[in-house]
């Protein structure tokens, strides 16, 4: 009976495989009634299909369904008076749809958001910004429990422009094995052909060897993010130049913030006995503990405004916003932290990358232009100033860059605004697990 049991558990926790066959292509255009003339956006119309690829997996609801392609290229054409520009620009994207019910009746494909994100956009050339896309929902029907029809035509505004959304798609689910802890799954004789559940003796769980943690973390409520980084650009020369449409085109960008919430500075350290609060604070603020800024909860909105100017007349202008952001800190030589802004945009060591903080719907570079694997800007202070009541943290931002298509410089600061709120401190016991030992 208990075998039983252990493999209809096994069912309902196996993992599920799901298959997107077809596609998804995005066009979009200029919409007067949206404001595209205000922005010199009006000539233009782009487009980006997408050859969703499948993904495993195995949380208890509804699996999601994972659009992945790594290859879709944004492809746009500009017109303005006589003079037509195209831009294809590479725009790697990676998100996933949940399944939910409408309020009018039948089933919606609604497209995900966040850091964890690649949301498709119009990447280098004119067009909607991920932000703009995520909005992005496609008609869901049941094909019974074999999965759901994405098919199908749905528009909806970005901005200036008009998205049509063109599906083909269907995600079709495929089931494989998952193993319960504690339940040995062995194949049976061949004769048999059949799998045979055994359930091995209780363990008795050791006595652990313990051993003392100190810790201490200073909190501050953060009161303002102030200030702006502004960023020049020009296109690089023929022939760099060509592939994304930019050839002649110039530009400046300016970007702002804003933030809200707690920022907390932590550490630790292993002990041989129990410290006090008092002396768990010094020893942050002497650097003696491996230190931690935690920018959990801390939302971080960017407002990028971009003008550009090109060829013959041409020009463009527009505000996005983009966020959230995150940051992260490492401390350096001489008990100094210094903590960076990052931006979803950048790749590289930060993880999967989301909005890219330089692009607004105008044409212009991105992150992997201005900032390679660099981040947004950087902050440094004394690890000794940690529990003042107050502390101001000036981000900096400067220097040339070259990327592949444009050039430019940038420079600018903000400052972030912090109050003291709080601390905890002192030392915790805790059993630390053996190692294992490995050889005979």
């Amino acid at each position: 009976m208990l075998a039983n049991t252990g493999t209809a558990a096994a069912r309902r926790t196996q993992p599920v495989t799901v298959e997107v066959v077809g596609s998804i292509t995005l066009t979009w255009q200029g919409d007067p009634s949206r404001g595209c003339a205000a922005e010199g956006l009006c000539g233009v119309n782009g487009s980006l299909q997408m050859l969703p690829s499948g993904e495993e997996s195995s949380s208890p609801g509804p699996p999601f369904i994972e659009v992945a392609d790594q290859t879709s290229v944004a492809r746009v054409i500009e017109t303005s008076g006589a003079t037509e520009t195209t831009c294809a620009d590479l725009v790697p994207v990676d998100f996933t749809f949940t399944i939910r019910p409408q309020s009018t009746g039948g089933l919606l494909a609604v497209a995900g958001s966040g850091a964890s994100q690649s949301l498709p956009s119009a990447g280098r050339c004119a067009g909607p910004t991920a932000g703009d896309l995520a909005a992005l929902a496609l008609p869901a029907r049941k094909l019974g429990s074999r999965g759901y029809d994405l098919s199908g035509q749905t528009s909806f505004g970005a901005g200036p422009f008009m998205v049509t959304a063109i599906s083909t798609a269907r995600a079709v689910f495929t089931q494989g094995f998952s193993f319960l802890p504690g339940i040995n799954v062995g194949v049976g004789s061949a004769s048999s052909g059949s799998l045979s559940t055994t359930v091995g003796h209780p363990v008795p769980t050791p006595k652990l060897p313990v051993e003392f943690e100190e810790n201490a973390q200073v909190n501050y409520r953060i009161e303002g993010l102030t200030g702006a980084l502004t960023t020049s650009f020009s296109a690089l020369d023929p022939p760099l130049c060509e592939p994304v449409g930019a050839c002649g085109t110039t530009g400046t960008l300016s970007q702002s913030f804003s933030a809200g919430g707690m920022l907390s500075f932590s550490g630790f350290r292993f002990v041989k006995h129990r410290v006090g609060a008092r002396a768990a604070l010094a020893a942050l603020r002497a650097g003696r503990l491996d230190l931690l800024t935690s920018f959990d909860g801390v939302p971080i909105e960017e407002t990028a405004a971009e003008t550009l100017a090109g060829p013959n007349g041409a020009a463009c202008s527009d505000q996005s916003k983009v966020g959230p952001l995150t940051g992260q800190s490492n401390v350096t030589r001489r008990h100094q932290l210094e903590l960076q802004l990052i931006g979803n945009g950048e790749a590289g060591p930060y993880g999967p990358a989301g909005a890219d903080p330089f692009r607004t719907r105008c044409p212009g570079p991105s992150a992997a232009d201005v900032l390679g694997n660099a981040p947004l800007a950087a902050a440094s202070i004394s690890v000794s100033s940690i529990g003042a009541r107050s502390l101001r943290l000036t981000f900096r931002a400067g220097g040339a860059f070259t990327g592949s298509a444009y050039a430019g410089q940038r420079g600018g600061s903000v400052v972030l605004s912090l109050a003291y709120a709080g601390a905890s401190a002192g030392t915790h016991r805790f059993p630390v697990p053996r190692i294992p030992v490995l050889g005979p």
